[in-house]
């Protein structure tokens, strides 16, 4: 029989602030009470902000994992972002482990990345075409 929801689990993620890659690999741990059934999976959600402007509040996804992924199809250049992470079982929902990250403005603009953004765009045009 379920005693309840999971205690959160803890972020174990270190991150060098403001990021200047747009990639970061969220970790956590499990948490320190499943409630009395193991934890099936973990949400992972986002809340971002623009000089102090919310801007997104979005769930990423959920995963049976200890950690994820978190790309450029998520994190914008000057943003400042609040992850949260909670655990799930059948007796709930955990409060949420919460990590801020902030985004230099400048993350993302590598030379060499755009310049590869180019040629895949005339490769696909001239396809097309």
């Amino acid at each position: 029989m379920s005693e309840g929801a999971p205690s959160k689990p803890v972020i174990t993620t270190e991150a060098t602030e403001p990021l200047n890659q747009l990639k970061l690999k969220l970790t956590w741990t499990r948490p320190d009470n499943d409630g009395g059934d193991p934890v099936i999976k973990y949400k992972i959600s986002y809340i971002s902000y623009v000089n102090g402007i919310l801007r997104e509040n979005m769930t990423i996804g959920e995963t049976n994992q200890l950690e994820m992924e978190v790309g450029n199809e998520y994190l914008v250049a000057g943003r400042t972002y609040h992850f949260r992470v909670t655990a799930i079982n059948e007796g709930g929902e955990s409060s949420a482990a919460v990590l801020q990250v902030a985004v230099s403005s400048s993350a993302g603009n590598d030379p060499s990345d755009i310049l590869g953004k180019i040629l895949m765009y005339s490769i696909v045009t001239n396809f097309l075409n």
